[in-house]
């Protein structure tokens, strides 16, 4: 509980990831970090701004228009913070080319956040994104 990146983190869970909103991303992220997510495939290291929050929300909230989300497990050491999280979404809208089907979704992710002078530098991300779209009834995506 006295851990200042478990703090920072508990507060970047309840304030940005719960309620998607991205505009208080500079408060937790550095002005530039890097992001190792292979959430979309690949897993390539790229250079971010906590602007970047703000198309992935507004297209996220667009596509999921609900979302319930919760931490499973957190685990700290040193810099480094570990998090599992669930997630359910409704589908309310558009991915891409492909209609809402209106169905619901559980997924889970995990994600490794490294923290610096009180701010994320370094995110490594993984989530079941083919489950998800699998449960939505979606198309797959072609292979990268």
């Amino acid at each position: 509980e006295d851990d200042p990146n478990l703090k920072t983190y508990l507060a970047m869970s309840a304030t940005m990831f719960a309620p998607r909103d991205a505009s208080v991303a500079a408060q937790f992220y550095a002005p530039q970090f890097v992001s190792h997510d292979a959430d979309a495939g690949g897993g390539g290291a790229r250079t971010l701004t906590p602007a970047h929050f703000r198309k992935v929300y507004e297209g996220a909230k667009r596509t999921y228009g609900e979302r319930d989300y919760h931490d499973d497990l957190i685990l700290c050491a040193g810099p480094f913070l570990v998090v599992r999280v669930s997630m359910t979404y409704r589908m309310t809208g558009p991915l891409g080319a492909q209609p809402s089907t209106g169905r619901t979704a559980h997924t889970t992710a995990v994600d490794i956040f490294r923290f610096a002078d009180g701010k994320v530098v370094e995110r490594w991300g993984n989530n079941d994104g083919v489950g998800l779209l699998q449960q939505l009834g979606l198309q797959l995506p072609p292979a990268p």
